[in-house]
């Protein structure tokens, strides 16, 4: 995608992740002690739906439109910050959750997750930095705090994982 593409192009690809991130945050809340390895392979066909659905938005945030006005940073900044909230809990619950992954009958499920976590992060940082690029001035402090919370959540989660 060479064209320039609008801060609403770019909420609009947003909107068409949110239920992929709405159905793994489900299933990870969800996981019990007494699922098997299935459930386990459904949260990672999810997150794997989720890094694609990330990949998918990389031309809209590489090919925004500059200078993004304040109010439209704010605006992505704002939705951000909500998919973060989501986000959150699938880490934290990734964490809550390893006991029960690693007592699965069949191996190498948490490294498999675990490269899931990592394939994502990838993912969301190749989309968060042109968006913190294309920030304004007065948003970029915000925007760069946002993107190290989330970095700090994720290295967490892969060091239970390690």
């Amino acid at each position: 995608m060479s064209v320039k593409v609008s801060v609403q192009d770019c909420l609009s690809q947003v909107e068409l992740f949110k239920p992929k991130v709405a159905t793994l945050v489900s299933s990870v809340s969800s996981f019990q002690p007494t699922d098997g390895p299935d459930k386990a392979l459904k949260i990672h066909n999810e997150a794997l739906a989720v890094k694609d659905a990330i990949e998918k938005m990389k031309p809209y945030a590489i090919n925004v439109q500059r200078p993004v006005s304040v109010a439209d940073g704010n605006t992505a900044l704002q939705v951000i910050k909500e998919l973060q909230k989501s986000w959150n809990t699938v880490l934290d619950n990734a964490i809550k959750k390893k006991p029960y992954i690693d007592a699965l009958p069949v191996g190498n499920i948490s490294a498999l997750l675990a490269q899931d976590l990592k394939l994502t992060y990838d993912a969301m940082l190749s989309v968060a930095n042109p968006l913190i690029d294309a920030a304004p001035a007065e948003l970029l402090a915000e925007g760069k705090a946002t993107k190290k919370e989330f970095e700090d959540s994720i290295k967490k989660v892969l060091a239970v994982y390690q």
